[in-house]
């Protein structure tokens, strides 16, 4: 599911408006505080004023303990400020996978990076399907990588490892 800012006009009918949970789950102490870390954060960024698009899907999954399968969120979001000066810092963009802990979404895998104006980097990631393809107990993940005005997106193979996903192969 996508969604976007109130104010952004919704080119697609599906488009829904970002959610006030959204931004609470987004805008929350950890990943604050992984924001941060990274050194993507900035006095100008707010992830609760400056969430410029969300997408959600959720799905089940053993990824923490084998054969244990549990409901999953995964979420791609970017919070920009000033976009449109070409190659001009405008924020970042991150992708996590949530699950729901005493009834609140909590990531249990981030990642994130900068994100410039001219699209560069904006990738979206998918999940197409999962499965124990190995014996493990552990899931293994088909992703769509969807690439900014790219030619072609990537389809992954992701194994999940140490607590993050790790890529067995990648097709153009």
């Amino acid at each position: 599911m996508r969604y976007v800012p109130k104010s952004e006009s919704r080119t697609d009918p599906k488009d829904q408006v970002i959610t006030q949970d959204l931004v609470d789950v987004l805008a929350g102490r950890e990943i604050a505080r992984f924001i941060a870390s990274q050194r993507l954060g900035s006095p100008r960024l707010n992830a609760g004023q400056n969430l410029a698009v969300v997408l959600v899907q959720e799905f089940d999954a053993a990824l923490s303990a084998p054969g244990h399968k549990e409901h999953i969120w995964s979420i791609n979001w970017r919070v920009e400020t000033n976009p449109g000066k070409p190659d001009d810092y405008v924020g970042y963009e991150a992708w996590g996978l949530f699950t729901r802990v005493n009834g609140a979404l909590k990531p249990f895998h981030l990642a994130a990076r900068e994100s410039w104006s001219s699209g560069e980097n904006s990738n979206y990631f998918y999940v197409l399907a999962t499965g124990d393809l190995d014996g493990d107990g552990i899931d293994e993940m088909v992703v769509r990588e969807m690439v900014f005005e790219g030619e072609e997106d990537l389809v992954q193979l992701w194994a999940w490892e140490r607590g993050m996903p790790v890529t067995i192969s990648k097709i153009p």
